[in-house]
């Protein structure tokens, strides 16, 4: 299940375990797939997106849920620069832990 929502000005996009099979369904979106927050699909596995996903989405903040040594080695290498290359903030939470974000002005830690 993928859920997109706007909340006090915010546009934040949930993608659960979603793998790049829905891409396209989801693409079709258009502008309305412009997020400024992006929870990361399947921990950031490999299947998880294409570049033009995140190029989609565009967010300014995305959130990797994943665990500290995971026996998949999520999030992939990948990934990660992929989201640094479009100029998204990421915060892992094998790193930073639990992440918490206050919608209404986005403040994130």
């Amino acid at each position: 299940m993928v859920v997109r929502f706007d909340y006090a000005g915010t546009r934040v996009m949930f993608t659960g375990d979603a793998e790049h099979e829905t891409d396209a369904p989801i693409l079709a979106w258009g502008e309305r797939l412009h997020s400024d927050l992006l929870k990361v699909a399947h921990h950031g596995s490999r299947t998880w997106s294409t570049p033009a996903f995140v190029s989609g989405v565009d967010p300014d903040i995305a959130i990797i849920s994943v665990g500290l040594f995971n026996k998949f080695n999520h999030p992939a290498d990948e990934v990660v620069e992929l989201h640094r290359r479009s100029g998204t903030r990421i915060h892992r939470m094998d790193r930073c832990g639990a992440v918490l974000v206050t919608l209404g002005g986005v403040r994130d830690r």
